[in-house]
């Protein structure tokens, strides 16, 4: 029988859009958890494990390759309108906000996601209308990203190969890479379950237990393992559970997009009033929360202004 690898949206949204809101919202609690005691900072480092990566396996997934059969200028043209409008507003926003330009070599924050995802569109269109072995494309992906994961931390000055910009731009390509095959070449990448569960199980062990702040290839194998088989599981959860819907999280699936660019905005308002006011965390919270649920609510309404489509939701094109 001829495996289907196509992605029928009106039959996936509803467990994708659940699973895209669900890492936004892990997104939003990484940030919130600045500082803090040794549970917070255990919380963050295990969120920040796997949420990204995750991220960018779904995202990747989402992309048909008929998408790379446009010119560079109908590509471009169509990320211009859905993307990089909104972008542009959030970087004058956040810019005004820090008092600085941001660095878009190391954007500051959260800002380094859409270049990093622009970046991806653009190495596979390459990929693409040159026909490069997609698995090898894979391999040397994998292979490129574990040193940069182990040794290369990102904002630092001194870094390798600086004017590269944020390594980000680079090893999550991957798992972005690994998700859109997954849709598009799955015929090349058949692994048993039992396989894929046994390493996501053995590699998120073996990270657990060596927890470590000093980077090193173990690390990075194992991260990458464990990341590669949690992206082919959800995928594989959302091809059985097509129709998973979550009350309220599904429907915010569909606007992950400006609820990423903006989550910051009341966050810095709180960084500001918690640090001036020294208020306590449960008011910290809570405030915080009350604004993101007044931010989301904007942010919903404005899908039927001309204002929101443009520069909010990127629906205007």
């Amino acid at each position: 029988m001829q495996q289907n690898t196509s992605l029928a949206p009106s039959v996936w949204n509803e467990t994708l859009n659940a699973i895209k809101a669900i890492l936004i919202f892990l997104v939003v609690i990484g940030h919130l958890m600045s500082g803090g005691n040794e549970l917070t900072r255990l919380i963050k480092e295990v969120l920040s494990g796997f949420r990204m990566p995750l991220f960018f396996g779904i995202s990747g997934f989402l992309i048909k390759k008929a998408l790379f059969t446009a010119s560079a200028s109908e590509l471009g043209n169509k990320y211009y309108h859905r993307i990089i409008i909104p972008y542009a507003l959030a970087f004058i926003v956040y810019s005004i906000v820090n008092l600085s330009i941001i660095n878009p070599l190391y954007p500051s924050n959260h800002m380094w996601f859409i270049p990093a995802f622009l970046l991806m569109i653009v190495y596979i269109f390459f990929i693409e209308r040159f026909n490069i072995n997609r698995l090898a494309v894979l391999i040397f992906a994998a292979i490129f990203t574990m040193p940069w994961l182990a040794f290369v931390h990102p904002g630092s000055g001194d870094e390798i190969a600086y004017y590269l910009g944020d390594k980000r731009y680079y090893y999550y390509f991957v798992f972005f890479y690994f998700g859109y095959m997954l849709r598009n070449y799955s015929e090349k990448l058949y692994i048993p379950k039992f396989i894929y569960i046994f390493i996501l199980m053995t590699s998120g062990y073996l990270l657990f237990v060596n927890n470590t702040s000093a980077a090193n290839y173990l690390y990075s194998i194992n991260s990458l393992l464990f990341n590669l088989s949690l992206i082919l599981v959800v995928i594989k959860f959302a091809q059985k559970y097509t129709s998973l819907k979550i009350p309220i999280i599904s429907d915010l699936g569909s606007y992950t997009l400006p609820i990423y660019l903006w989550h910051m905005l009341p966050l810095f308002l709180m960084w500001k009033i918690r640090d001036t006011y020294h208020i306590n965390g449960f008011i910290y919270l809570f405030s915080y929360f009350i604004l993101l649920s007044l931010l989301i609510y904007i942010i919903v309404k404005s899908k039927d202004t001309l204002f929101g489509k443009i520069f909010i939701t990127g629906a205007h094109k």
